[in-house]
């Protein structure tokens, strides 16, 4: 028989371990819905970026260049004027951080690369190649964030690849058929169709590093802060090219309406990214990502008539299953 000391001391752990067992089994996992809300939010924001690139194709003879300051612009006052309104204009200017610049420049560099990539792709190449942001996101998110890359990620992320070179088709092996452009403008393109991929594959690299770098920031500030810092230095960098180096040009009516639509839409989708990347893990939403290869598509057929090819329908199936996949693993 045990001592009444150790029965007590038994009772009182048995009655521990029931009571702790209990509460495991009634407490819902907080992560799970965060996970969704994230998910959802990814996919509100990857409609926004879809939605803006066909608005870009609307006013094809906009200057990038003129396009992004403009855009930044407007954005930048409606947000400073956002804040003088609630009162709060010095979380802006003590906002001001290395990591933050840099959030904001590399997204600001990225998207005038990108619309360099887009005037010679069309948007459902150009969709899937920066379906490979999800790669990117697992590497940097094991490297930076510590986060686990696990060996079936890998093995998808390298099945998404060979997609990528589907849609790519580097004309060392494809030969004449890889460079011949199908784009909904008949005028020359500014780069190779082979460089303007790779250009696309640069853009991955700097909105992986964008998105990094908003899961590092750990959702503190104001959610308008990321969108601040992007525009600002849009207008930064663009204004001082378009000073030295080029002039701003006339606009036409159509074209300021469309250019304003563009810049209430992407600031909208840069607040949904911000929020989506504060409650989940860069990897996971890079997948979800691949959805945005459904929009460009169909956008690219309903409003322009271009077609996918042969091998871009081969290299998109290839990404898809290999996303599909990798969401049931996860789950």
């Amino acid at each position: 028989m045990l001592p009444k000391r150790d029965i007590e001391l038994q009772d009182v752990s048995s009655h521990d371990l029931t009571e702790k067992l209990n509460v495991e089994q009634v407490t819902p996992p907080p992560i799970e819905t965060k996970s969704r809300l994230g998910i959802y939010l990814r996919i509100a924001a990857g409609i926004t970026g879809a939605t803006v690139g066909l608005i870009r194709k609307e006013i094809p003879d906009v200057p990038a260049m003129t396009l992004l300051f403009d855009r930044g612009f407007i954005s930048l006052i409606m947000i400073v004027t956002y804040f003088h309104y609630i009162k709060n204009t010095d979380e802006l200017k003590q906002s001001f951080n290395r990591l933050i610049v840099s959030v904001g420049s590399c997204a600001a560099i990225g998207d005038c690369l990108g619309y360099m990539a887009l005037s010679v792709l069309p948007m459902s190449d150009f969709m899937t190649i920066m379906g490979t942001v999800a790669i990117f996101n697992g590497i940097g998110g094991a490297l930076i964030l510590g986060e686990p890359y696990l060996r079936f990620e890998k093995v998808l992320g390298a099945l998404s690849f060979l997609g990528v070179f589907f849609i790519v088709r580097p004309p060392f092996i494809f030969g004449s058929e890889a460079v011949q452009q199908v784009t909904e403008s008949d005028a020359p393109p500014v780069i190779p169709r082979f460089a303007a991929a790779l250009v696309a594959l640069l853009v991955c690299i700097l909105y992986s590093w964008t998105q990094i770098g908003i899961r590092m920031l750990g959702g503190k500030g104001h959610k308008l802060l990321v969108a601040f810092h992007q525009n600002f230095a849009i207008v930064t960098i663009f204004g001082a090219y378009i000073l030295l180096f080029g002039r701003h040009g006339s606009l036409t009516l159509h074209e300021i309406t469309f250019i304003v639509l563009s810049a209430l839409i992407h600031t909208g989708g840069v607040i949904l990214a911000t929020m989506a990347f504060s409650i989940e893990k860069p990897g996971v939403l890079g997948v979800v990502g691949y959805l945005d290869l459904v929009t460009g598509t169909i956008g690219d057929m309903i409003f322009f008539g271009v077609y996918p090819t042969f091998f871009t329908v081969l290299g998109a199936s290839i990404i898809i299953v290999s996303c599909i996949q990798l969401i049931r693993m996860k789950q």
